[in-house]
């Protein structure tokens, strides 16, 4: 946890047309990361959500998850520092990379 929201608040800062101080934004993880039981090279399964009503909120987050996603991917003098995979978005690969609550609710209300 420390460690994603250490990455959120630094990639937030590079983001040039930010609109707020602090983004609205939540990485929402399943297996390792979401049972807590990451370790070196654990293979993340992330999703990206917003809650923002702002016009430019759909394209400053997508470069923050984007960025997320760099960051945590680094590579080290020991490998990959952590395996990304998005795959569990709405709408799988095609999807959206960031999606917003109210849009990943009505998937998560649809699919039920």
């Amino acid at each position: 946890d420390l460690m994603v929201a250490a990455t959120i608040n630094a990639v937030w800062q590079t983001i040039a047309t930010r609109h707020r101080e602090k983004p609205q934004f939540a990485v929402i993880a399943y297996g390792k990361l979401g049972g807590k039981e990451l370790g070196y090279a654990s293979d993340l399964d992330l999703i990206f959500l917003y809650d923002d009503e702002e016009q430019d909120a759909p394209a400053n987050y997508a470069k923050l998850a984007q960025r997320f996603i760099t960051w945590m991917t680094s590579h080290t003098p020991a490998g990959i520092l952590f395996d990304i995979d998005i795959a569990l978005r709405p709408d799988g690969a095609s999807g959206l990379l960031v999606s917003s609550i109210q849009s990943f609710a009505r998937y998560q209300e649809k699919s039920a």
